[in-house]
């Protein structure tokens, strides 16, 4: 069964990189901390339509360490790369996971998260961002989870607005090691000033997740859009390791 997940990574990898662009890697995290746990994780995502048509690549760099049984910090780097240019470093974010609800039975779990995020000074403004995650296992096989976030921008050139986002995730396990999913995200922008559906940024796409030994994992994923603003088309893999 592992072999068969490799393949269907390399091709997946195959077919993106005949696009060879990119652009959002956010996710939907949850809400669990382990103390102890340590890991790291790359992802990366290409797009051949980002409106103005010039294609994209993304990538970014993770370390997290849980250092209680409660919280978890998190350390992450970003990069873009525009078609016929080179890699441009674009921020750095610090985020901070705080477990506050575990019920008994492991079903439902909650979270907070402060998000800090530094733009590089050709990059700026950056952020700061407070986010609430829940995670509801509804059987052995199916959990589902939800993110709802507001920030503002800080640096220079902030325009001062409080944003929001709604983010949520179906996910369902279809064998010991391969799990397939649905995933939403919704950028409402200025959260006093909401405007229609087709000026926000929504997307809606599958993915396909699963492990190659107790330490790798890996996730491949297409979003589409939803709104007259978001991107077409998406490309996303997501490799990991548990140290």
């Amino acid at each position: 069964m592992k072999s068969a997940h490799l393949v269907l990574l390399c091709s997946f990898l195959a077919y993106a990189c005949l696009d060879l662009q990119a652009q959002t890697l956010k996710g939907i995290f949850g809400s669990g901390v382990n103390d102890g746990s340590e890991a790291i994780e790359y992802r990366f995502g290409y797009t051949d339509d980002r409106g103005n048509g010039v294609g994209a690549f993304a990538q970014r760099l993770h370390y997290q360490r849980a250092v209680s049984d409660q919280l978890q910090m998190r350390g992450v780097m970003f990069h873009r790369k525009l078609h016929g240019e080179n890699f441009d470093f674009q921020a750095f974010r610090f985020e901070a996971l705080y477990q506050f609800v575990e019920d008994a039975g492991n079903s439902f779990e909650s979270a907070a998260r402060l998000d800090l995020q530094i733009a590089d000074g050709d990059n700026s403004p950056g952020f700061i961002r407070l986010g609430w995650a829940t995670q509801f296992n509804v059987t052995d096989k199916v959990r589902f989870r939800t993110n709802v976030l507001s920030g503002t921008e800080i640096g220079s050139d902030r325009d001062g607005d409080l944003t929001g986002d709604v983010r949520w995730q179906a996910d369902y396990q279809a064998t010991d090691d391969l799990n397939l999913g649905l995933e939403l995200y919704s950028s409402l922008g200025a959260l006093d000033d909401l405007r229609s559906f087709d000026s926000q940024n929504h997307l809606l796409g599958a993915y396909v997740r699963g492990s190659l030994s107790q330490k790798y994992k890996w996730r491949v994923q297409f979003l589409g859009g939803l709104s007259d603003r978001a991107i077409d088309r998406q490309w996303r893999v997501f490799l990991s390791k548990s140290l």
